[in-house]
């Protein structure tokens, strides 16, 4: 009589992995701005690498200002291996925009600082002759804070004393134009 051998697989499957990234989310769920600062992406699994089909990461930041197109599709790419072996690839397929800067709103000179910034920053106007409306994203882009700076103002403080040690966007907009500048909240 012939013995038999029980042989057992365990199936793992591998990590499901999710992409964050610093990016203006500009038409949401995908698109975002991609001409004003290289974008910072990571998971909740760290230690992979990023790729993508436009530009090239350095790390985990990828820099797509000399992007001249509107509306472009692109997909980043993220793979993992586990502790098992195991290689996850994730994707998310983005679309990049184009987005106005500074100097659209109004043609008038802005200067904000200080950057990184520990408890208030200033923001140096031109000559404004409309009201500005100022809003403070997280970097999952939720709505932080939002202000008005009057029209004729030639300097406006704001208090983020509240706020996290973090990135921030700090959207300007008027009738005229958008402007998004990157804001970096530091130990004070």
């Amino acid at each position: 009589m012939c013995g038999s051998d029980t042989v057992t697989f365990d199936f793992v499957a591998p990590p499901t992995v999710t992409i964050f990234n610093t990016a203006v989310v500009v038409n949401p769920p995908n698109g975002i701005c991609v001409n004003l600062v290289p974008i910072t992406f990571w998971t909740d699994y760290p230690g992979g690498t990023f790729s993508s089909t436009l530009g090239t990461f350095a790390g985990n930041e990828l820099d797509l200002t000399s992007v001249s197109n509107a509306d472009t599709n692109f997909v980043v790419y993220y793979q993992f291996t586990d502790s098992n072996g195991c290689i996850s690839i994730t994707a998310d397929s983005l679309i990049g925009t184009l987005c106005s800067g500074i100097n659209d709103i109004d043609n008038n000179n802005i200067n904000i600082y200080p950057n990184p910034i520990t408890d208030e920053f200033t923001i140096e106007l031109g000559n404004i002759s409309n009201d500005l409306v100022a809003d403070v994203f997280d970097v999952s882009s939720k709505l932080i804070q939002s202000f008005m700076i009057p029209k004729l103002a030639t300097t406006y403080r704001h208090s983020v004393s509240e706020l996290s040690i973090g990135v921030y966007i700090l959207r300007l907009s008027d009738v005229h134009g958008v402007s998004y500048v990157k804001l970096v909240k530091a130990r004070e």
